[in-house]
């Protein structure tokens, strides 16, 4: 397996470098090649996660050859939706909708914005929960005119990156956690069983 990237490693954003080279040697020990700092000249003309001979080259010129790729373009805001309306205007330059403390899109009162299309954050499933966790209590909160607004504190630098059902490393506050923690937390499920739970769901069975 090789990873391609354009960027010069292998994750971004505010973690400890020793999450990274955990992350790299147990990539390492897993046949996983790196290709980082480079681009691709063109995409494969084969869909993606489609089994077939693929054949790509990267802007430094080196050919690879493989038989499925996938696609891992990172994170963008999709908030075209919003091009010619009210809030049109409210966005940065990435297309991330401003927001202030209490998540309201700036300027509005009664108009919030959380997850992956806000700038308040990270683009992380665990992060939007938050958020909507705090915009849940401001809107009651305006609704009964009860109470002050609730303010959104940034993320602390929390992750959990499973490598299959057993491996992977993250990070929760006290330092590198091993792959035997977040195959319990995430990797063998991928909180598939939680979220049965939550929505008082039977998960469906391979």
């Amino acid at each position: 397996m090789t990873i391609v990237d354009v960027g010069d490693d292998i994750l971004t954003g505010p973690y400890d470098q020793a999450l990274r080279d955990e992350l790299r040697r147990q990539l390492d020990g897993l046949g996983v090649e790196l290709r980082l700092g480079h681009a691709l000249t063109r995409l494969p003309s084969t869909p993606p996660a489609t089994l077939d001979t693929i054949q790509i080259t990267t802007d430094d010129g080196t050919a690879l050859e493989a038989d499925i790729w996938f696609r891992a373009f990172g994170v963008r805001p999709h908030s075209e939706y919003l091009e010619s309306g009210s809030l049109s205007d409210r966005r940065d330059e990435r297309g991330y909708v401003r927001v202030d403390e209490n998540l309201r899109v700036v300027g509005e009162t009664n108009v919030f914005a959380v997850g992956d299309v806000s700038d308040a954050d990270r683009d992380m499933a665990g992060i939007a929960s938050k958020q909507a966790g705090v915009v849940a209590a401001n809107i009651r909160a305006l609704i009964t005119g009860e109470g002050e607004l609730a303010t959104y504190e940034t993320f602390p630098p929390l992750i959990a990156i499973p490598l299959g059902p057993e491996g992977g490393a993250g990070f929760l506050g006290d330092g590198v956690v091993d792959a035997a923690t977040i195959a319990e937390l995430k990797g063998r499920d991928m909180l598939i069983g939680h979220y049965a739970e939550l929505f008082d769901a039977i998960p469906a069975v391979a």
